[in-house]
């Protein structure tokens, strides 16, 4: 499903996607490498329920991923970046266009930050949104982690939380071609044999 405009939604079928997505993911791979930075900002659930804290209060844990260098990301179907830095951060932030009204800021801000080239297809018609939006997909590799504490303003009480910085860099891509940068990643086969294998 995605949206092409604030009102419709285009809707396909699990063969008609499974094409679609096979395809893209060979546009993506034999797309040229785009030379500078693109972003993604990252949201995650809260909590799962209340839990007692040490001091015996309970309280709703934060969910949170942990990112370390050298961990592999996988991006198996096509992911949407952007090529702005502030789209992702107020994405991350809770605070982007499309996003809703009145919502809290989120105090836990993950952008993802892909250096050295990645190769994707720019598609700001895509979005009604002007986001600048770059579709890419493949296996990640983590170089660098950055995390400044924050404290956000909500609604009814201060927040605190953090902004984290995560450094990727593209290892590979799924389908046509190697991703032209560093070795093919092992494991990343060829899409066109899982769409006749899924669609046939």
């Amino acid at each position: 499903i995605k949206a092409v405009n604030k009102d419709e939604l285009v809707l396909m079928s699990a063969p008609d996607a499974n094409r679609a997505v096979a395809r893209l993911q060979d546009a993506i791979a034999s797309a040229p490498v785009f030379e500078r930075p693109v972003y993604r900002g990252l949201t995650f659930a809260r909590n799962t329920g209340m839990v007692k804290n040490p001091e015996g209060e309970y309280e709703y844990p934060n969910i949170l991923p942990k990112f370390e260098v050298g961990q592999r990301l996988d991006f198996a179907g096509p992911s949407s970046f952007t090529r702005d830095a502030e789209v992702a951060r107020r994405f991350a932030e809770g605070t982007s266009p499309g996003r809703g009204k009145n919502r809290d800021p989120n105090p836990w801000q993950y952008v993802l930050e892909v250096r050295g080239g990645v190769k994707g297809l720019h598609a700001d018609a895509a979005s009604p949104w002007r986001q600048k939006e770059f579709i890419t997909q493949g296996q990640f590799v983590v170089e660098n982690v950055t995390e400044e504490k924050i404290r956000v303003l909500g609604r009814y009480q201060p927040k605190d939380g953090a902004r984290v910085t995560v450094v990727l860099r593209q290892g590979g891509v799924y389908g046509g071609a190697p991703a032209g940068l560093p070795p093919r990643p092992e494991g990343l086969g060829d899409s066109t044999k899982r769409e006749r294998k899924g669609t046939s």
